[in-house]
């Protein structure tokens, strides 16, 4: 691969599976903030706990052929860009511990400062 070419991935409908049962639109309804479809607000503690409990790595299994795939390619300069929000970060390094994904990556990003996720994957994206 070329060296001047950096690839940015994220996790969720890419490696990570949303919770069964739940559709998407409902999600995208829960997270985003009302009348702007960029903006996601920031969940108050009872929302947090309930969006702990729906990450575990039961609740979000992996997309296994993409897993897979990607794990027998074995590429340089792909970043692993999460814009999960901090309070989730045990969550990922839980799941990640059960697929063993994050050590193929050349660098990993997470949104620990809590930015929105646009703004968030702009910035490391423009870094890169």
């Amino acid at each position: 691969m070329n060296k001047d070419v950096k690839i940015g991935l994220d996790l969720d409908g890419v490696f990570i599976n949303s919770p069964p049962f739940i559709p998407r639109f409902l999600i995208e309804k829960l997270y985003k903030k009302k009348g702007n479809s960029l903006l996601y607000r920031f969940p108050g503690k009872l929302e947090q706990r309930l969006r702990v409990l729906s990450h575990s790595p039961i609740m979000r299994p992996p997309i296994k052929p993409n897993l897979l795939s990607f794990k027998k390619v074995q590429l340089d300069n792909i970043c692993l860009i999460s814009s999960r929000l901090s309070f989730l970060r045990e969550r990922t390094n839980q799941w990640d511990k059960k697929n063993n994904l994050f050590r193929y990556f050349k660098k990993t990003y997470f949104n620990e400062k809590d930015e929105q996720p646009h703004k968030f994957k702009d910035k490391i994206i423009k870094r890169e």
